[in-house]
């Protein structure tokens, strides 16, 4: 069974929020939809897009762990 249609600039936002590291959870909150609704446009986001994401989601956190270290070590 098919649910609501949202207007494409609903996706769009989605879509970008997603590139952007969002989670699907983030993004479902702040546009108010579905968890399954948001999984369904990430799958539509072509895989080598996602692996780009997932490999700049890890440089930044390894950017934030190496930051956090160096404040500490500094204090």
């Amino acid at each position: 069974m098919k649910g609501k249609a949202h207007p494409q600039e609903v996706k769009a936002k989605a879509i970008a929020l997603l590139l952007a590291g969002a989670t699907v959870m983030e993004v479902a909150g702040e546009l108010n939809l579905s968890h399954q609704t948001i999984s369904n446009y990430k799958r539509e986001i072509p895989d080598d897009k996602l692996s780009e994401l997932g490999r700049k989601k890890g440089e930044r956190l390894d950017d934030l762990v190496y930051q956090c270290l160096i404040t500490n070590l500094e204090t």
